[in-house]
């Protein structure tokens, strides 16, 4: 009886042990083609990115709301890097309990076509039309 408990412990080891196997390599299969997340910072400014088609694009910003300054997009191919929602707004990572502190403003973009693009963002004030940015982040994006 120890024989056969034996063979019955030992196969359904193998039963899971197969299965995780099989959804582990599903999933890389998925984060290696073309379902990529690539996320930019301001250090990325005037870098170039590599994308696939379908690849998202997260681009992460450091901004002071209080001034009246946020982050504008100023220049992008919609044909080839289609924005997705409007930016979020969250707390800096080291400004989360500091009344003021700094914010982060994220955008995402999804590579829908191959070619070649400029991406820029201007930080100003909405109502100074004619006023040049605080900052320009801008990255050149080759898509595949």
């Amino acid at each position: 009886m120890r024989t056969y408990e034996y063979f019955i412990y030992v196969s359904l080891f193998l039963v899971v042990v197969g299965a995780f196997a099989l959804n582990n390599g599903l999933a890389s299969d998925r984060v290696m083609g073309a379902m990529r997340i690539v996320t930019v910072t301001g250090k990325e400014h005037n870098s170039t990115v590599e994308l696939n088609k379908g690849d998202t694009l997260v681009v992460i910003l450091d901004f002071s709301p209080g001034t009246g300054y946020s982050w504008q997009m100023a220049r992008n191919d919609t044909d080839l890097l289609e924005p997705e929602g409007k930016p979020a707004i969250a707390a800096g990572t080291d400004q989360k309990n500091i009344p003021g502190g700094g914010e982060q403003a994220t955008f995402r973009f999804k590579a829908v076509n191959n070619g070649t693009t400029v991406m820029a963002l201007h930080l100003k004030r909405p109502w100074e039309k004619v006023k040049e940015p605080l900052k320009v982040f801008s990255i050149t994006v080759n898509i595949k």
